[in-house]
């Protein structure tokens, strides 16, 4: 089995498993919808879990879906190479790849090592003209659409992970730490994305 096929089982024995989590949390009470997140995170690291998320409602999720059937439709999930491709291009896996290494499988131990940077708003013009830059490789490309939805992922895992993670330091001595190692930490994980692109493009040219 290649490493693509490996990945994608894995991506799919997640969102089976995400179906159980969710089941055994909306015995807890509380709108489904707002489990979904939790669910994927208890059972895969922050990355995966945002993979699994963003293929689930490319293929199985409509808005209006009665609450009920959410966990059935994690079930019937079956993530495949093809699906991949289409939805983040044919690097998916060096994307996946990459940011997993980055991040790793626990969130709050990643942002609490890293150092924060000297000047963050420095930082955010840098990978800002970066980001911009590999936006209009990836159009030349005809890859638009795919590099959309590659560059969601470090949103959906900073939008979750990292809203539990200020909460979690709201009492510190010095909560400004911890909003600039999440901030930090989001243009990390976006330049590591355009990085990929960018280092693909210039193979293939």
């Amino acid at each position: 089995m290649d490493r693509e096929e490996q990945l994608v089982g894995e991506l799919t024995r997640i969102a089976h498993s995400a179906a159980d989590a969710l089941v055994r949390l909306m015995q807890g009470g509380g709108p489904p919808i707002v489990l979904i997140e939790p669910a994927l995170n208890s059972v895969a690291g922050p990355v995966e879990a945002a993979v699994v998320e963003r293929e689930w409602m490319r293929t199985s999720w409509t808005p209006g879906m009665p609450d009920s059937r959410l966990p059935e439709t994690f079930r019937a999930t079956e993530i495949r190479v093809a699906d991949m491709i289409a939805h983040f291009g044919p690097f998916w896996i060096e994307i996946v790849g990459r940011l997993v290494s980055l991040v790793g499988s626990d969130y709050f131990r990643w942002l609490d090592s890293l150092d924060p940077v000297a000047d963050l708003e420095r930082f955010r013009g840098q990978v800002h003209a970066h980001v911009s830059d590999i936006e209009q490789v990836a159009k030349a490309a005809g890859l638009s659409a795919e590099w959309e939805n590659s560059a969601m992922l470090p949103q959906i895992i900073t939008q979750y992970n990292g809203g539990l993670y200020l909460s979690a330091h709201r009492g510190d001595a010095d909560p400004s730490l911890s909003s600039l190692r999440n901030g930090q930490a989001f243009l990390l994980m976006i330049d590591t994305v355009a990085g990929v692109f960018e280092a693909e493009s210039n193979t293939k040219n």
